[in-house]
């Protein structure tokens, strides 16, 4: 006969080890409860199928969830499939508090992980999470839409070519694409052909590849609307480097400036963005006084046109856009 309390202790157990999140494998979707902990458990098993097509939803609509470091380091999605990670609602998002890293990594088959309908904030205010992106495919690998970032992420957001250390695939990249997108404050896009070998440093294979325009080897941003209540000179949306590419069209930055570097700010194998297209944007400043410059570009070929620059009474731009160039 088995004792009572070992019947207790047993229920208890199996309890404990429930998982919290609800799989459909006809449907391929999967629903976490929106705790950090349950969610990569959902990303993990969407991994697990080693399908294209799966949905991974992240609580409910509204709600209000902290990610914690102490809870989970970072949180991982991406692979050699198509996914996407959601919100519970388009219109009602839910707000993700992220103490912790947030990573996607997209593979070299040109399938693309897809991220949506998510608000992202620090916890604490002030903390700036880090959000790394990257892949070597040498097609667009990722999505970002409908996605708004709340708070200072400054230099948080790494786009890089070649993700890993030693042994690393030297491909190109980064590519994506950006759209619908907002942000309040500073949030900041580091453009990266990383080389992914033993050195961090060596020139990226992004930087050797021709220069094609209007094709899908760049970062995109399209059609997002990012604003700052004051400006600084290192107040930039963007900062790209080592053979990066983006495409800017039809967005709107008020008190943010695009920037990008040249081999100035790092050693001397580190060259500058490969290439930048600027197009049909609208730039505002609104913050008072005189500033210098909306545009700053120290490297790589640009094509701009089709912009619009706004100033406010009691605000002005000594320039529009400026360039010091470092090849």
């Amino acid at each position: 006969m088995t004792p009572k309390f070992l019947i207790t202790v047993l229920t208890i157990l199996c309890c404990s080890s429930a998982r919290a999140f609800n799989a459909d494998n006809a449907a391929k979707t999967v629903r976490s409860d929106g705790t950090v902990a349950d969610t990569q458990a959902a990303i993990n098993y969407m991994n697990g199928k080693n399908q294209d097509g799966w949905v991974v939803t992240i609580g409910e609509p509204g709600g209000s969830y902290v990610w914690s470091a102490t809870e989970m380091n970072s949180i991982q999605v991406g692979g050699e499939k198509t996914y996407t990670l959601q919100g519970a609602s388009p219109t009602n998002r839910p707000t993700i508090s992220l103490d912790t890293a947030f990573s996607l990594y997209y593979g070299s088959t040109g399938q693309v992980t897809t991220v949506k309908d998510i608000i992202f904030t620090e916890n604490p205010p002030g903390r700036s999470p880090a959000f790394f992106v990257g892949g070597s495919g040498p097609t667009p690998g990722f999505r970002f839409t409908n996605v708004r970032w709340q708070g200072v992420f400054n230099s948080t957001l790494f786009l890089i070519g070649n993700p890993g250390g030693s042994g690393g695939t030297r491909g190109e990249g980064p590519f994506g694409l950006f759209d619908n997108c907002s942000g309040n404050s500073v949030t900041q896009f580091n453009i990266y052909g990383n080389n992914g070998g033993t050195d961090d440093q060596a020139v990226s294979p992004s930087w050797r590849l021709p220069i094609e325009w209007g094709t899908a080897k760049a970062v995109y941003f399209e059609d997002c609307d990012f604003r700052s209540s004051t400006w600084g000179s290192g107040a930039g949306l963007t900062d790209a480097y080592n053979g990066g590419s983006f495409v800017f069209r039809y967005n709107r930055l008020e008190n943010i400036v695009l920037l990008d570097h040249g081999p100035d700010h790092f050693s001397t194998k580190v060259k500058s963005v490969l290439k930048h297209e600027v197009m049909h944007n609208e730039f505002y400043y609104t913050a008072g006084s005189a500033v210098p410059w909306m545009v700053f570009f120290r490297g790589g070929t640009a094509a701009i046109f089709d912009n619009t620059f706004n100033t406010t009474s009691g605000s002005a731009t000594n320039q529009g856009i400026f360039w010091d160039y470092f090849r």
